[in-house]
C-alpha cells in the first residue's frame, strides 16, 4: 500500500522540499503491533498491545486479534511468529 512515508523520529519524510510517498506496509504493521486498545480515541478498538506479552505470557487471543487488525488495515502478511527476541511479521 502506498502512503506518506514517516522517518525514524515519527515525522513526515521530506525530500527536496516534498513529502515522500512510498510503500508503508511495514510502518502500518509496526503501529498496529505497538498500539494499545483505547490509545487512538477515534478508533477505540484499534491496537494489539504486543508489549504486554513480551517477557511474559501473551493472551491466548492475541494472535487472532493481531491477524484481524492487520487484515482490517489491508496489510498482506505471510506469517506472524513469536520468537525468543520478540515478534516477527513476514510481509
Amino acid at each position: 500500500m502506498k502512503g506518506l512515508v514517516i522517518d525514524t523520529n515519527g515525522d513526515l519524510k521530506i525530500v527536496n522540499g516534498k513529502v515522500q510517498v512510498g510503500f508503508v506496509d511495514a510502518d502500518i504493521t509496526e503501529r498496529v503491533m505497538q498500539a494499545n486498545m483505547g490509545e487512538f480515541k477515534e478508533s477505540p478498538l484499534f491496537g494489539c498491545g504486543t508489549y504486554r506479552g513480551i517477557n511474559g505470557r501473551p493472551s491466548p487471543f492475541w494472535l487472532g486479534k493481531t491477524k484481524e487488525q492487520l487484515k482490517a488495515c489491508k496489510i498482506d502478511f505471510q506469517a506472524i511468529r513469536i520468537t525468543q527476541t520478540g515478534v516477527e511479521v513476514e510481509l
